[in-house]
């Protein structure tokens, strides 16, 4: 269930639920959470109606058993609760799964199959984009493409690789994450020569934060007037630090740590550009949020962002380019006032919104879904 106590884990998949639900679909959003005790205290069966969606499911703090025995007991939950739903409200005309191979094993695949419901797919997981999985795990992904009545990818690269490692034949659909309408355009006061931007993500190794501030210093370490907003926490966060004290830009640039997804949005209010070096996205969740808030991007090019990029709306550079990412900061700080944000905001409102993405996925269900 997505919660700030649980980091919001299942958040996107929870914002398509509703997103659907107000389309006129009636949703049940189910989960079983399997992660360790150090998360979670207790067992007990969540069932409440959030948001108008009707949420159900598990918690197991069993994260640190035998996988064998974690991954049984994980279908025995699973099944408990699609009987449950399937108990009070019918069979559903479809089962629309995000994560797969991450929220399902072999078990709860097979018995979901036996129900003989239409069912369908969307892959989010970066393991799958960089083809890291292992053979089981790609012979249950090759069952799974080849069963279900629609096979979704969050990106173009995703899709690739979900081809080339299943070998399948079949339309495989691209829809992107969608942005919630807590992300919108908001007019901001241009104050002269005064910028900020503003970077977000775990802070691990493949984000590359530190090429972000490097990039920074090279372009702006004798200009005052500009400053970096680092969001996000992770194991890199002291080195970070380290490295800001070090280029003596502790006045330029802070760190906020772990920001919640509801107050990030007064950050964005308060930012003029989005910047990213990260090689490594499934699909750039952050990039979208920021165009929903009307701010030019700069990415990494061959990043599943790279298509919705344009000279109206940002920038590319080449992958770990300091040189090539400061030239890019430059030039968005420089053009600052040629990019329309409210622009910005509307394009990415028709591509990454909760009602686009809602007809999106109508558009593919309707010829085996019954609307309610």
């Amino acid at each position: 269930m997505p919660e700030v106590k649980t980091g919001m884990m299942g958040i996107f998949e929870f914002e398509q639920a509703m997103a659907l639900k107000d389309i006129g679909h009636k949703v049940v959003y189910s989960y079983c959470d399997v992660r360790s005790i150090k998360y979670q205290k207790r067992f007990y069966f969540k069932q409440i109606i959030k948001d108008g969606v009707l949420v159900c499911g598990y918690h197991l703090p069993l994260g640190g058993i035998p996988k064998k025995l974690l991954r049984h007991i994980k279908y025995i939950y699973f099944k408990k609760i699609i009987e449950k739903i399937i108990d009070n409200d019918g069979l559903p005309d479809i089962i629309y799964i995000h994560f797969p191979l991450i929220s399902l094993n072999k078990e709860i695949w097979d018995f979901i199959k036996k129900l003989n419901i239409p069912i369908a797919i969307t892959e989010h997981w970066t393991k799958v984009q960089e083809k890291a999985i292992s053979n089981s795990t790609q012979m249950l992904l090759t069952e799974m493409v080849s069963v279900s009545s629609a096979v979704i990818c969050v990106s173009e690269q995703l899709k690739n690789s979900v081809i080339d490692l299943t070998g399948t034949q079949k339309k495989i659909y691209v829809i992107p994450n969608m942005v919630s309408c807590t992300f919108k355009y908001k007019q901001k006061e241009k104050n002269g020569d005064a910028f900020k931007f503003i970077t977000v993500g775990r802070l691990v190794t493949h984000k590359r934060f530190n090429i972000v501030i490097d990039a920074f210093a090279k372009a702006f370490a004798d200009n005052p007037s500009v400053k970096l907003t680092v969001i996000g926490n992770g194991d890199q966060f002291d080195k970070l630090k380290q490295q800001i004290d070090m280029l003596q830009l502790n006045d330029a640039v802070t760190m906020t740590g772990y920001v919640s997804r509801e107050d990030i949005v007064q950050y964005y209010d308060q930012c003029d550009a989005f910047v990213s070096a990260s090689v490594l996205e499934s699909f750039g969740v952050p990039f979208i949020e920021a165009m929903m808030c009307g701010m030019p991007v700069i990415c990494t090019k061959g990043s599943p962002i790279e298509e919705y990029v344009n000279i109206s709306n940002g920038l590319t550079f080449i992958p770990d380019d300091i040189d090539g990412l400061s030239e890019a900061m430059i030039k968005i700080y420089k053009n600052r006032y040629l990019y329309k944000d409210k622009s910005i905001s509307e394009n990415a409102m028709k591509n990454f919104s909760a009602s686009a993405i809602a007809q999106k996925l109508e558009d593919i269900f309707e010829g085996f879904i019954i609307k309610k």
